[in-house]
């Protein structure tokens, strides 16, 4: 076997164990960049099937005749492991198969040389690097997979960095997809609202049904303002001068009230005198179902207190504006309708337990007299003596002498609901109630007397020998139903 360091024949380049360890110690110290491309030594090896000694062949070898200049492709960086030599090729002429480089290569690549392989010649120049590539078909089976080159360039990014190209594309389209459903969104909230309130402001008037004014009784008719103008055109017809001006002056009011075809009078035949005390609407009005008039007129129900009694007139009243109450007329003679229809009514027995004695004591010790004096009058120094301190405004206030002498005709004081009157006991902090009526002077009338009820709340505020002295007022109202002993 030929020394690998000697002679140029192809068994020079076989390589033993313990070379292969010293190329795969170079190869881990010494590899070339992978962008640039390593140009063969001045070597060459015979070609396939060619007997010439590998002196004939002192440069680099020729593309084949024909074949287009090919393009110098880079080659990889060489890997540490160097694949041993086949037995069946070690034989002169045989090439040797090294990884990265195509089995029909004549130029190992520098990298997987042995530093201490003699460096023959120097490499050829950049353009000669072309002539040194071999097209890919005609490349041996024998080709190393691992070693293939991806196709395609790319650049990786510097850190921090993101890939550039369909990334970039796709991550657009995103954003495109999420502006245009959050524009569409704001867009459709946008028109719900505007259209919302073009709605809202253009059926700000609310119209009753038919259901709704038969069920609560009401109506679109504005039944304040003709019921007034009603009451007022009473007042006039039921006053009735003995004076020939006044008679002339109360015809032409009643002609601002009426239409042409309503008596000019209101019925009355001139003779007589009557005034009126009280005029008033009752609240009751009937729709006046009469062709022209639908919907403009109604029935109103006027109750008058007269020198000569109590009447009841219905009058017609005709609206013409609905919606702002004007355009008023009385569209009819008024008609004498009797009074309402009285009630007999039984009253009913007392629940309430009385305490007998506590009226008594209250009633004999001055107590109440003493407070609807001061209530009476509204002196404010002695009702402090009388009521207590959270009482209500009305025992606090007074009639401020609009009666006066009060004269205590019967008081009632009643126990609470749920108490056992066998055994009960009043202590501090306990209410009562009282009914208490009582007797009082008109200052305004000589000599005249009038009877009041009141309904008073009282409250123990201390214990003492007199129940006069026990008890104070907190509040007060009028008015005490008559109930069956």
């Amino acid at each position: 076997m030929t020394d690998s360091s000697g002679g140029h024949t192809p068994l020079s380049r076989m390589r033993f164990s313990w070379q292969r360890q010293d190329e795969a110690e170079t190869t881990d110290t010494e590899v070339p960049s992978a962008r640039e491309p390593e140009y063969p030594g001045s070597y060459a090896e015979p070609a396939w099937g060619s007997a010439a000694p590998a002196d004939a062949f002192p440069g680099p070898p020729q593309a084949p005749p024909g074949a287009e200049p090919p393009y110098a492709e880079p080659s990889p960086a060489p890997s540490s492991y160097a694949e041993p030599v086949r037995a069946d090729r070690a034989y002169a002429g045989a090439p040797r198969w090294s990884p990265g480089a195509a089995p029909d290569s004549d130029y190992p690549p520098a990298a997987s040389r042995s530093r201490t392989a003699p460096d023959y010649a120097t490499p050829p120049p950049a353009a000669a690097a072309s002539d040194a590539y071999i097209e890919p078909a005609a490349r041996g089976r024998g080709r190393n997979r691992r070693t293939k080159r991806p196709s395609g360039d790319f650049d990786v990014p510097a850190p921090g960095g993101r890939f550039s190209g369909r990334r970039g594309l796709h991550a657009a389209v995103r954003a495109v997809l999420v502006i245009t459903c959050c524009l569409v969104v704001l867009g459709t909230v946008g028109f719900g609202a505007y259209v919302y309130g073009v709605e809202a402001g253009t059926n700000a008037t609310y119209s009753l049904s038919e259901a709704d004014i038969r069920t609560y009784h009401l109506a679109d008719f504005p039944v304040e303002q003709a019921g007034q103008f009603a009451a007022d055109y009473v007042r006039l017809c039921l006053s009735q001068p003995a004076d020939e001006a006044a008679k002339t002056q109360r015809e032409a009011d009643l002609a601002q009230y009426t239409t042409a075809g309503v008596n000019p009078s209101c019925g009355w035949n001139g003779t007589g005198e009557r005034t009126v005390s009280d005029v008033e609407w009752t609240g009751h009005s009937t729709p006046l179902e009469v062709e022209g008039y639908e919907g403009h007129a109604r029935w109103f129900t006027v109750r008058a207190i007269t020198s000569s009694g109590r009447h009841m007139r219905e009058v017609p009243v005709y609206v013409e504006d609905l919606a702002g109450g004007t355009g008023m007329r009385i569209i009819g003679d008024i008609g004498e309708m009797p009074p309402p229809v009285l009630a007999d009514v039984k009253p009913p027995e007392r629940t309430t337990e009385v305490d007998v004695e506590l009226g008594e004591s209250l009633v004999d010790g001055k107590f109440f007299a003493q407070y609807f004096a001061a209530w009476g009058a509204s002196d404010t120094a002695a009702l402090g003596r009388l009521i207590s301190t959270d009482a209500r405004p009305a025992a606090r206030a007074g009639l401020n002498g609009t009666l006066t002498e009060p004269r205590i005709d019967e008081a009632t004081v009643f126990y609470p609901a749920d108490a056992d009157t066998d055994n009960f006991t009043w202590e501090v902090g306990d209410t009562a109630e009282a009914w208490v009526r009582v007797i009082w002077q008109d200052p305004n009338v000589a000599g005249s007397t009038v009877a009041r009820a009141y309904r008073v709340q009282l409250i123990k505020t201390a214990d003492a020998a007199n129940p006069a002295q026990e008890w104070a007022v907190r509040d007060i109202r009028g008015g005490v139903p008559d109930v069956d002993d």
